[in-house]
């Protein structure tokens, strides 16, 4: 009977639990919705740090504001796997570059946690720079981060960058003479022109406390990361891990192929870990293409964990 009794009690916590997760979310998004009429921006502490972001974002800001954290889960993932596997991750005093850094709430979320000392944050896009750099104020990690307004690239210049007016984190690169048809519209996005520089010479120009010690890149730069990975050819030398977000379609919008794609990332690394069931699975970067097939070239994307071994 006592057995019975505490398994109810567990029942109705465990409940109340769940029902006071949604309502506070509900309730932030009603709140959500009322600032959007009053401010362009709000700022808001999370497990992840302290934000400042912009009510127009139905993305990343809408996600942090109500949810309190964003891609939380994955980077636990990312960083719990790479300590436990490589020696050389268990030290804190390593630096992580983000490219496609937005607001830097992944790059900060690192520091504030405690599992990096310093990050090296790179956002193109002029709007989400410049909360980016109120974000490292905000949580006082000026001397912790390097933060870099350019495109990332295979090589240094200038690029055509496309805005998505709704969800700022969704500009992209565009590339010039690509066939493939737009499925999302992106043609009638307003373009604006960003520099662009490669990641090889990013890493150059680090400060020695920086360049020395990368621990993890992550890429989430919406289909560009096969030039990224053409302009680091240095740095995958290294063997410095790669979390790194792929869409087939992104990619090939980017101007590359699928058989372009997986011959350079053979060229940069030897394995390929992909989430399954709870954890990571490993296969070699030589059948990459079972794995761009089970995603389509139709939009859907997910997270891979690339590495020398």
């Amino acid at each position: 009977m006592m057995h019975l009794f505490n398994t109810a009690i567990r029942l109705i916590i465990n409940n109340f639990r769940s029902f006071a997760a949604s309502f506070g979310y509900i309730a932030r998004l009603i709140f959500w919705r009322i600032l959007q009429g009053i401010s362009n921006t709000v700022t808001v502490t999370t497990e992840q740090g302290r934000f400042t972001v912009y009510t127009g974002d139905s993305e990343i800001g809408k996600t942090v504001f109500c949810r309190r954290d964003f891609e939380l889960d994955e980077m636990q993932r990312v960083i719990q796997f790479l300590v436990k596997t490589d020696s050389s991750s268990k030290s804190t005093n390593q630096t992580v570059i983000d490219i496609g850094a937005n607001i830097g709430v992944i790059g900060i979320w690192f520091l504030v946690k405690g599992w990096m000392a310093r990050a090296v944050l790179v956002e193109p896009d002029p709007g989400n720079f410049r909360l980016l750099e109120r974000n490292v104020r905000l949580n006082h990690l000026e001397s912790a981060i390097v933060s870099v307004p350019c495109a990332v690239c295979a090589e240094s210049g200038e690029v055509e960058f496309e805005l998505d007016k709704q969800n700022l984190g969704d500009h992209r690169v565009r590339a010039s003479g690509v066939s493939i048809a737009s499925l999302m519209g992106e043609e009638q996005r307003e373009t604006i022109v960003v520099k662009s520089r490669s990641l090889d010479q990013i890493v150059d120009d680090l400060p020695a406390e920086f360049r020395d010690t990368l621990g993890l890149i992550w890429i989430d730069c919406q289909g560009f990361e096969g030039m990224v990975f053409r302009g680091g050819m240095r740095l995958w030398q290294r063997n410095v891990p790669v979390a790194a977000e792929i869409c087939p379609y992104m990619i090939m919008r980017s101007g590359l192929s699928r058989k372009e794609f997986i011959d350079l990332i053979q060229q940069c690394f030897t394995e390929y870990l992909v989430w399954r069931r709870g954890r990571y699975i490993s296969y070699p970067v030589g059948v990459f293409g079972q794995f761009w097939a089970e995603l389509g070239e139709t939009g859907d994307f997910d997270n891979v964990l690339f590495r020398s071994v």
